[in-house]
Protein backbone atom coordinates (compact mmCIF):
# COMPACT_ATOMS: atom_id res chain seq x y z
CA UNK A 1 0.00 0.00 0.00
CA UNK A 2 1.33 3.63 -0.83
CA UNK A 3 -0.01 6.12 1.09
CA UNK A 4 -0.09 9.86 0.96
CA UNK A 5 -0.65 12.68 2.99
CA UNK A 6 -2.28 15.96 2.47
CA UNK A 7 -0.80 19.38 4.43
CA UNK A 8 -1.90 22.46 5.08
CA UNK A 9 -0.14 25.04 2.96
CA UNK A 10 -0.25 28.83 4.58
CA UNK A 11 -4.05 29.69 4.35
CA UNK A 12 -4.81 28.56 1.05
CA UNK A 13 -4.12 24.92 0.20
CA UNK A 14 -2.73 21.25 0.66
CA UNK A 15 0.15 19.59 -0.46
CA UNK A 16 0.01 15.98 -1.69
CA UNK A 17 3.17 14.35 -0.58
CA UNK A 18 3.74 10.27 -0.82
CA UNK A 19 5.39 8.77 2.08
CA UNK A 20 5.79 5.21 1.52
CA UNK A 21 9.30 3.83 1.81
CA UNK A 22 10.64 3.20 -1.72
CA UNK A 23 8.28 4.95 -3.58
CA UNK A 24 8.44 8.07 -5.72
CA UNK A 25 5.95 10.15 -6.68
CA UNK A 26 5.97 11.48 -9.78
CA UNK A 27 4.32 14.82 -9.53
CA UNK A 28 3.57 17.03 -5.80
CA UNK A 29 0.41 19.24 -6.44
CA UNK A 30 -0.60 21.74 -4.33
CA UNK A 31 -4.32 23.14 -5.07
CA UNK A 32 -5.14 26.49 -3.94
CA UNK A 33 -8.93 26.68 -1.51
CA UNK A 34 -8.10 23.23 -0.44
CA UNK A 35 -8.19 22.07 3.15
CA UNK A 36 -7.72 18.41 4.52
CA UNK A 37 -5.04 18.14 7.28
CA UNK A 38 -6.94 14.95 9.00
CA UNK A 39 -6.79 13.26 5.24
CA UNK A 40 -4.61 10.69 3.61
CA UNK A 41 -5.05 9.85 -0.20
CA UNK A 42 -4.46 6.32 -0.55
CA UNK A 43 -3.20 4.44 -3.25
CA UNK A 44 -3.52 0.06 -3.01
CA UNK A 45 -3.47 -2.97 -4.92
CA UNK A 46 -5.25 -5.23 -2.23
CA UNK A 47 -8.79 -5.00 -1.03
CA UNK A 48 -8.52 -2.86 1.44
CA UNK A 49 -10.40 0.04 -0.32
CA UNK A 50 -13.54 -0.24 -1.36
CA UNK A 51 -13.27 0.55 -5.09
CA UNK A 52 -8.94 -0.57 -4.83
CA UNK A 53 -6.80 1.36 -6.81
CA UNK A 54 -7.03 4.61 -4.74
CA UNK A 55 -8.79 6.30 -1.86
CA UNK A 56 -8.64 8.45 1.34
CA UNK A 57 -8.37 7.28 4.80
CA UNK A 58 -8.32 9.21 7.81
CA UNK A 59 -4.78 9.90 9.36
CA UNK A 60 -6.74 11.08 12.94
CA UNK A 61 -9.65 10.81 14.78
CA UNK A 62 -12.60 13.08 12.91
CA UNK A 63 -15.38 14.02 15.82
CA UNK A 64 -18.77 14.64 13.90
CA UNK A 65 -19.84 17.47 12.04
CA UNK A 66 -15.78 18.67 11.72
CA UNK A 67 -14.88 18.97 8.12
CA UNK A 68 -13.40 16.54 6.77
CA UNK A 69 -12.57 18.91 3.63
CA UNK A 70 -12.67 22.41 3.22
CA UNK A 71 -13.02 23.32 -0.36
CA UNK A 72 -13.06 27.64 -1.23
CA UNK A 73 -16.55 28.34 -3.32
CA UNK A 74 -13.83 30.48 -6.15
CA UNK A 75 -11.52 26.92 -6.12
CA UNK A 76 -14.54 24.78 -7.74
CA UNK A 77 -14.90 24.31 -11.64
CA UNK A 78 -19.18 25.46 -11.85
CA UNK A 79 -21.75 26.14 -14.10
CA UNK A 80 -26.03 26.20 -13.99
CA UNK A 81 -28.17 23.17 -14.09
CA UNK A 82 -30.49 25.26 -15.75
CA UNK A 83 -29.63 27.05 -18.75
CA UNK A 84 -31.83 29.08 -21.42
CA UNK A 85 -30.25 27.47 -24.43
CA UNK A 86 -30.75 24.16 -23.11
CA UNK A 87 -27.74 22.31 -23.40
CA UNK A 88 -27.33 20.46 -20.70
CA UNK A 89 -25.67 20.99 -17.99
CA UNK A 90 -22.56 18.26 -18.33
CA UNK A 91 -21.88 19.40 -22.11
CA UNK A 92 -21.28 22.82 -20.64
CA UNK A 93 -18.79 21.34 -17.93
CA UNK A 94 -16.85 19.72 -20.23
CA UNK A 95 -16.74 22.57 -22.32
CA UNK A 96 -15.60 24.93 -19.29
CA UNK A 97 -13.31 22.17 -18.57
CA UNK A 98 -11.89 21.93 -21.60
CA UNK A 99 -11.61 25.82 -21.90
CA UNK A 100 -9.59 26.27 -18.60
CA UNK A 101 -7.08 23.11 -19.81
CA UNK A 102 -6.59 25.15 -23.01
CA UNK A 103 -5.66 28.21 -20.87
CA UNK A 104 -3.02 26.34 -19.51
CA UNK A 105 -1.11 28.66 -16.74
CA UNK A 106 -3.23 31.25 -17.65
CA UNK A 107 -6.22 29.56 -15.68
CA UNK A 108 -6.67 29.89 -11.88
CA UNK A 109 -7.67 26.34 -11.84
CA UNK A 110 -4.44 24.70 -13.57
CA UNK A 111 -3.45 22.71 -11.01
CA UNK A 112 -6.40 21.18 -10.69
CA UNK A 113 -7.37 21.06 -14.70
CA UNK A 114 -3.91 19.20 -14.50
CA UNK A 115 -4.80 16.29 -12.14
CA UNK A 116 -8.16 16.08 -13.62
CA UNK A 117 -6.58 15.34 -17.32
CA UNK A 118 -3.95 13.01 -16.17
CA UNK A 119 -6.90 10.74 -15.00
CA UNK A 120 -6.88 7.40 -16.98
CA UNK A 121 -9.95 5.41 -14.61
CA UNK A 122 -12.35 5.89 -17.30
CA UNK A 123 -10.87 4.90 -20.29
CA UNK A 124 -12.24 1.26 -20.14
CA UNK A 125 -15.76 2.20 -19.40
CA UNK A 126 -18.67 1.66 -21.47
CA UNK A 127 -19.17 5.10 -22.12
CA UNK A 128 -15.31 5.34 -23.52
CA UNK A 129 -14.71 2.09 -24.69
CA UNK A 130 -16.95 0.21 -27.51
CA UNK A 131 -15.37 -3.36 -26.99
CA UNK A 132 -16.12 -2.93 -23.50
CA UNK A 133 -19.87 -1.58 -24.40
CA UNK A 134 -20.27 -5.19 -26.04
CA UNK A 135 -19.94 -6.75 -23.20
CA UNK A 136 -23.27 -5.65 -21.90
CA UNK A 137 -25.10 -7.08 -24.86
CA UNK A 138 -27.28 -8.62 -22.82
CA UNK A 139 -28.90 -6.13 -21.12
CA UNK A 140 -31.28 -4.87 -23.70
CA UNK A 141 -32.22 -1.78 -21.88
CA UNK A 142 -29.10 -0.33 -20.80
CA UNK A 143 -27.49 -1.30 -24.18
CA UNK A 144 -29.62 0.97 -26.20
CA UNK A 145 -29.05 3.48 -23.63
CA UNK A 146 -25.11 3.30 -24.72
CA UNK A 147 -25.69 3.15 -28.12
CA UNK A 148 -28.28 6.51 -28.02
CA UNK A 149 -25.00 8.03 -25.93
CA UNK A 150 -22.31 7.24 -28.45
CA UNK A 151 -24.48 8.70 -31.28
CA UNK A 152 -25.24 11.75 -29.18
CA UNK A 153 -21.60 12.26 -28.67
CA UNK A 154 -21.14 11.86 -32.29
CA UNK A 155 -23.52 14.24 -33.44
CA UNK A 156 -22.24 16.88 -30.59
CA UNK A 157 -18.86 16.36 -32.06
CA UNK A 158 -18.89 19.89 -34.04
CA UNK A 159 -18.42 23.40 -34.03
CA UNK A 160 -17.03 24.78 -30.74
CA UNK A 161 -16.01 21.62 -29.23
CA UNK A 162 -13.74 20.60 -32.37
CA UNK A 163 -11.96 24.07 -31.93
CA UNK A 164 -10.93 22.89 -28.78
CA UNK A 165 -10.48 18.81 -28.88
CA UNK A 166 -8.13 17.12 -30.84
CA UNK A 167 -10.42 14.04 -31.59
CA UNK A 168 -13.46 12.44 -30.48
CA UNK A 169 -11.71 10.72 -27.49
CA UNK A 170 -10.62 13.87 -26.14
CA UNK A 171 -14.50 15.14 -26.23
CA UNK A 172 -15.77 11.54 -24.80
CA UNK A 173 -12.88 11.77 -21.93
CA UNK A 174 -14.31 15.61 -21.35
CA UNK A 175 -17.60 14.68 -20.98
CA UNK A 176 -16.33 11.41 -18.68
CA UNK A 177 -14.90 13.71 -16.09
CA UNK A 178 -18.21 16.15 -15.86
CA UNK A 179 -20.47 12.79 -15.45
CA UNK A 180 -18.19 10.85 -13.14
CA UNK A 181 -16.64 13.86 -10.99
CA UNK A 182 -19.41 16.75 -10.76
CA UNK A 183 -21.51 17.60 -7.36
CA UNK A 184 -24.30 19.76 -7.04
CA UNK A 185 -23.44 22.37 -5.06
CA UNK A 186 -25.71 23.34 -1.88
CA UNK A 187 -27.97 24.50 -0.78
CA UNK A 188 -29.83 25.36 -3.59
CA UNK A 189 -28.78 22.68 -5.68
CA UNK A 190 -28.76 24.83 -9.00
CA UNK A 191 -25.26 25.11 -9.90
CA UNK A 192 -22.76 21.91 -10.41
CA UNK A 193 -19.35 21.31 -9.85
CA UNK A 194 -15.92 19.82 -10.45
CA UNK A 195 -14.50 20.20 -6.31
CA UNK A 196 -10.93 19.11 -6.15
CA UNK A 197 -10.02 16.80 -3.50
CA UNK A 198 -13.87 16.33 -2.79
CA UNK A 199 -13.99 14.00 -6.10
CA UNK A 200 -10.93 12.04 -4.49
CA UNK A 201 -13.38 10.03 -1.81
CA UNK A 202 -15.10 6.59 -2.63
CA UNK A 203 -18.97 6.12 -2.75
CA UNK A 204 -20.97 4.05 -1.22
CA UNK A 205 -24.49 4.51 -0.52
CA UNK A 206 -25.36 4.22 2.74
CA UNK A 207 -22.24 6.34 3.98
CA UNK A 208 -23.57 9.28 6.24
CA UNK A 209 -21.79 11.93 4.90
CA UNK A 210 -23.28 15.41 3.38
CA UNK A 211 -21.71 18.07 1.51
CA UNK A 212 -22.12 21.62 3.07
CA UNK A 213 -21.89 25.10 1.86
CA UNK A 214 -20.04 26.83 4.94
CA UNK A 215 -20.89 31.03 4.62
CA UNK A 216 -18.94 31.55 7.58
CA UNK A 217 -15.82 30.34 5.32
CA UNK A 218 -17.27 30.93 2.07
CA UNK A 219 -16.86 27.18 1.50
CA UNK A 220 -18.26 23.89 0.29
CA UNK A 221 -17.34 21.35 3.18
CA UNK A 222 -17.86 17.67 3.51
CA UNK A 223 -19.08 16.54 7.16
CA UNK A 224 -20.59 13.58 8.61
CA UNK A 225 -22.84 12.85 11.06
CA UNK A 226 -20.58 10.18 13.00
CA UNK A 227 -16.86 9.95 14.11
CA UNK A 228 -14.26 8.53 11.60
CA UNK A 229 -11.95 6.73 13.20
CA UNK A 230 -8.10 7.10 12.81
CA UNK A 231 -6.97 4.80 9.75
CA UNK A 232 -10.85 4.16 8.60
CA UNK A 233 -11.08 4.85 4.98
CA UNK A 234 -13.35 7.52 4.08
CA UNK A 235 -16.46 7.08 2.37
CA UNK A 236 -19.38 9.35 0.94
CA UNK A 237 -22.29 9.26 -0.82
CA UNK A 238 -22.53 10.62 -4.53
CA UNK A 239 -26.35 9.85 -4.05
CA UNK A 240 -29.27 7.15 -4.49
CA UNK A 241 -26.93 5.81 -7.54
CA UNK A 242 -28.48 2.33 -8.73
CA UNK A 243 -25.39 0.50 -10.55
CA UNK A 244 -27.34 1.31 -13.63
CA UNK A 245 -25.97 4.70 -13.32
CA UNK A 246 -22.31 3.71 -11.68
CA UNK A 247 -21.25 1.24 -14.20
CA UNK A 248 -21.76 3.68 -17.21
CA UNK A 249 -20.79 7.17 -15.95
CA UNK A 250 -18.65 6.07 -12.88
CA UNK A 251 -17.17 3.21 -13.75
CA UNK A 252 -17.50 1.25 -10.62
CA UNK A 253 -20.07 -0.88 -9.22
CA UNK A 254 -21.70 -1.32 -5.76
CA UNK A 255 -21.37 -4.25 -4.37
CA UNK A 256 -24.97 -5.01 -2.29
CA UNK A 257 -26.39 -1.97 -3.83
CA UNK A 258 -29.35 -1.14 -1.40
CA UNK A 259 -31.69 0.60 -4.35
CA UNK A 260 -30.03 -1.23 -7.55
CA UNK A 261 -32.55 -1.51 -10.32
CA UNK A 262 -32.98 -3.74 -13.21
CA UNK A 263 -34.84 -2.74 -16.44
CA UNK A 264 -37.10 -4.26 -19.08
CA UNK A 265 -37.91 -1.91 -22.06
CA UNK A 266 -41.30 -1.48 -22.91
CA UNK A 267 -40.67 -3.13 -26.47
CA UNK A 268 -38.81 -6.16 -24.55
CA UNK A 269 -42.26 -6.97 -22.00
CA UNK A 270 -44.93 -6.72 -24.39
CA UNK A 271 -42.39 -9.32 -26.44
CA UNK A 272 -41.71 -11.64 -23.61
CA UNK A 273 -45.50 -11.34 -22.42
CA UNK A 274 -46.83 -12.20 -25.71
CA UNK A 275 -44.50 -15.72 -25.50
CA UNK A 276 -45.79 -16.49 -21.75
CA UNK A 277 -49.01 -14.98 -22.20
CA UNK A 278 -50.58 -15.01 -25.96
CA UNK A 279 -54.18 -15.51 -26.23
CA UNK A 280 -54.58 -15.87 -29.88
CA UNK A 281 -58.14 -16.32 -30.69
CA UNK A 282 -59.84 -13.84 -32.00
CA UNK A 283 -56.59 -11.43 -33.34
CA UNK A 284 -54.89 -11.18 -36.83
CA UNK A 285 -51.72 -12.35 -37.94
CA UNK A 286 -50.71 -8.91 -38.21
CA UNK A 287 -51.68 -8.59 -34.78
CA UNK A 288 -49.85 -11.85 -33.14
CA UNK A 289 -46.86 -10.50 -35.46
CA UNK A 290 -46.47 -7.67 -33.83
CA UNK A 291 -46.66 -8.59 -30.19
CA UNK A 292 -44.13 -11.42 -30.53
CA UNK A 293 -41.75 -7.74 -31.94
CA UNK A 294 -42.89 -5.61 -28.62
CA UNK A 295 -45.51 -3.92 -30.68
CA UNK A 296 -49.13 -3.08 -28.92
CA UNK A 297 -51.94 -2.92 -30.26
CA UNK A 298 -53.92 0.37 -31.23
CA UNK A 299 -56.10 0.03 -28.53
CA UNK A 300 -53.56 -1.06 -25.56
CA UNK A 301 -51.70 2.21 -26.78
CA UNK A 302 -54.85 4.05 -26.31
CA UNK A 303 -55.32 2.62 -22.94
CA UNK A 304 -51.89 3.43 -21.86
CA UNK A 305 -52.16 6.87 -23.12
CA UNK A 306 -55.11 8.06 -20.93
CA UNK A 307 -53.48 6.01 -18.16
CA UNK A 308 -51.07 8.09 -18.26
CA UNK A 309 -47.95 6.55 -19.92
CA UNK A 310 -46.89 6.76 -23.30
CA UNK A 311 -44.77 4.13 -25.01
CA UNK A 312 -41.49 4.42 -25.53
CA UNK A 313 -39.70 1.08 -26.85
CA UNK A 314 -36.35 1.59 -25.50
CA UNK A 315 -37.39 3.79 -22.19
CA UNK A 316 -37.20 1.07 -19.19
CA UNK A 317 -39.48 -0.11 -16.75
CA UNK A 318 -38.00 -0.70 -13.48
CA UNK A 319 -37.84 -3.47 -11.46
CA UNK A 320 -36.40 -2.96 -7.89
CA UNK A 321 -35.22 -5.37 -5.04
CA UNK A 322 -38.67 -4.77 -3.74
CA UNK A 323 -40.33 -5.67 -6.59
CA UNK A 324 -41.85 -4.09 -9.62
CA UNK A 325 -42.60 -0.75 -10.17
CA UNK A 326 -46.22 0.52 -10.59
CA UNK A 327 -45.66 1.65 -13.59
CA UNK A 328 -44.62 -1.89 -14.74
CA UNK A 329 -47.37 -3.28 -13.45
CA UNK A 330 -49.59 -1.11 -15.02
CA UNK A 331 -48.09 -1.44 -18.63
CA UNK A 332 -48.27 -5.30 -17.52
CA UNK A 333 -52.29 -5.34 -16.78
CA UNK A 334 -52.76 -3.57 -20.09
CA UNK A 335 -50.82 -5.99 -21.99
CA UNK A 336 -52.04 -8.92 -20.64
CA UNK A 337 -55.93 -8.01 -21.00
CA UNK A 338 -58.25 -9.24 -24.16
CA UNK A 339 -60.25 -6.43 -25.71
CA UNK A 340 -63.32 -6.77 -23.92
CA UNK A 341 -61.33 -5.73 -20.72
CA UNK A 342 -59.63 -3.16 -22.73
CA UNK A 343 -62.98 -1.16 -23.90
CA UNK A 344 -64.54 -1.47 -21.00
CA UNK A 345 -62.78 -0.55 -17.98
CA UNK A 346 -61.20 2.98 -17.25
CA UNK A 347 -57.88 3.15 -17.99
CA UNK A 348 -56.86 4.65 -14.76
CA UNK A 349 -58.21 1.34 -13.36
CA UNK A 350 -55.00 -0.36 -14.76
CA UNK A 351 -53.01 1.16 -12.34
CA UNK A 352 -54.18 -0.89 -9.21
CA UNK A 353 -55.19 -4.46 -8.71
CA UNK A 354 -58.50 -5.41 -10.03
CA UNK A 355 -59.39 -8.22 -8.34
CA UNK A 356 -56.91 -11.77 -7.06
CA UNK A 357 -57.37 -13.57 -9.88
CA UNK A 358 -56.76 -11.55 -12.11
CA UNK A 359 -53.42 -10.24 -10.29
CA UNK A 360 -52.46 -13.68 -9.83
CA UNK A 361 -52.17 -14.00 -13.60
CA UNK A 362 -50.29 -11.01 -13.84
CA UNK A 363 -47.89 -12.34 -11.11
CA UNK A 364 -47.67 -15.89 -12.94
CA UNK A 365 -46.96 -13.90 -15.67
CA UNK A 366 -44.25 -11.75 -14.77
CA UNK A 367 -42.46 -14.39 -12.58
CA UNK A 368 -42.13 -15.98 -15.70
CA UNK A 369 -40.73 -13.18 -17.79
CA UNK A 370 -37.93 -12.59 -14.74
CA UNK A 371 -36.86 -15.78 -14.48
CA UNK A 372 -36.40 -16.08 -18.43
CA UNK A 373 -34.20 -12.71 -17.74
CA UNK A 374 -32.56 -14.40 -14.32
CA UNK A 375 -31.24 -17.47 -16.71
CA UNK A 376 -30.35 -15.46 -19.57
CA UNK A 377 -27.78 -13.35 -17.73
CA UNK A 378 -26.94 -16.20 -15.39
CA UNK A 379 -25.93 -18.41 -19.08
CA UNK A 380 -24.11 -15.04 -19.80
CA UNK A 381 -21.74 -15.03 -16.61
CA UNK A 382 -21.36 -18.65 -16.98
CA UNK A 383 -19.64 -18.32 -20.40
CA UNK A 384 -17.83 -14.99 -19.70
CA UNK A 385 -16.10 -16.78 -16.66
CA UNK A 386 -15.21 -19.43 -18.53
CA UNK A 387 -13.19 -16.93 -21.20
CA UNK A 388 -12.33 -14.40 -19.07
CA UNK A 389 -14.48 -11.60 -19.37
CA UNK A 390 -13.96 -8.09 -17.49
CA UNK A 391 -14.38 -8.36 -13.87
CA UNK A 392 -16.53 -5.19 -13.35
CA UNK A 393 -19.08 -6.30 -16.15
CA UNK A 394 -19.51 -9.97 -14.57
CA UNK A 395 -20.05 -8.03 -11.26
CA UNK A 396 -22.33 -6.12 -12.61
CA UNK A 397 -24.50 -8.85 -13.92
CA UNK A 398 -24.58 -10.69 -11.07
CA UNK A 399 -25.84 -7.66 -9.04
CA UNK A 400 -28.73 -7.45 -11.57
CA UNK A 401 -29.11 -11.32 -10.73
CA UNK A 402 -29.82 -10.20 -7.53
CA UNK A 403 -32.13 -7.66 -7.61
CA UNK A 404 -34.16 -10.18 -10.34
CA UNK A 405 -33.80 -12.81 -7.32
CA UNK A 406 -35.07 -10.63 -4.70
CA UNK A 407 -37.82 -8.70 -6.81
CA UNK A 408 -38.97 -12.69 -7.91
CA UNK A 409 -39.36 -13.51 -3.94
CA UNK A 410 -41.20 -10.22 -3.22
CA UNK A 411 -43.76 -11.25 -5.87
CA UNK A 412 -43.71 -14.99 -4.77
CA UNK A 413 -44.42 -13.70 -1.04
CA UNK A 414 -47.04 -11.61 -2.39
CA UNK A 415 -48.82 -14.72 -3.81
CA UNK A 416 -48.83 -16.89 -1.16
CA UNK A 417 -49.84 -14.07 1.82
CA UNK A 418 -52.83 -13.44 -1.19
CA UNK A 419 -53.65 -16.28 -1.61
CA UNK A 420 -54.05 -17.25 2.04
CA UNK A 421 -56.22 -14.06 2.80
CA UNK A 422 -57.91 -14.60 -0.34
CA UNK A 423 -57.70 -10.82 -1.34
CA UNK A 424 -54.35 -8.70 -3.02
CA UNK A 425 -51.78 -7.73 -0.49
CA UNK A 426 -48.93 -6.39 -1.44
CA UNK A 427 -47.77 -4.21 1.65
CA UNK A 428 -45.88 -7.12 3.86
CA UNK A 429 -42.72 -7.58 2.29
CA UNK A 430 -41.18 -10.59 3.12
CA UNK A 431 -38.73 -11.64 6.28
CA UNK A 432 -35.48 -9.67 5.81
CA UNK A 433 -36.64 -7.49 2.64
CA UNK A 434 -37.27 -3.45 3.79
CA UNK A 435 -37.04 -0.49 1.58
CA UNK A 436 -34.23 2.30 2.57
CA UNK A 437 -35.33 6.26 2.35
CA UNK A 438 -32.83 6.23 -0.58
CA UNK A 439 -33.93 7.59 -3.68
CA UNK A 440 -33.91 6.69 -6.88
CA UNK A 441 -33.32 9.10 -9.30
CA UNK A 442 -36.58 8.69 -11.48
CA UNK A 443 -38.55 5.36 -13.60
CA UNK A 444 -35.69 6.15 -16.11
CA UNK A 445 -32.97 6.37 -13.95
CA UNK A 446 -30.61 7.01 -16.32
CA UNK A 447 -29.06 10.71 -17.54
CA UNK A 448 -29.12 11.36 -21.19
CA UNK A 449 -26.47 13.48 -23.49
Amino acid sequence: MVICSTSFVGLSGFELRCRSPGFTCRQVHWLPGVFAPKVEVVTSEDESLVLGGRGCVARDHIPPREPVVKVDSEAVIRVQVESSDGVPWYVRLALKFLKEKSAGENSKFSEYVSILDSIRDGERSVLMDKSVSRDIHWYEYLRADVQNYYRAVEDSFAGEVTDLCRSITDWRRALWIAHSRAFALPPTGKEIALIPMVDMFNHVTRANSELVYNGDTNSYDIVFENDLPAGEEILITYGGLSNDILLPYFNFIEHDNPIDTYYLTYRQLAACLSTFNAPTHGRSTEELEARQDGLPSQLQLEVLQRAGVHWEGERGLLIGLDGPSETLMLVARVLISDEETLRESDPASFAKAKDLSSELVLWDTLESVLEAEEEKISKWVRKSLDEGGAPTILDFAKEKIRTISSSLRVMRWWRDVSERVGRVTTVLLPPGRSTIPVPILDERGMRQL
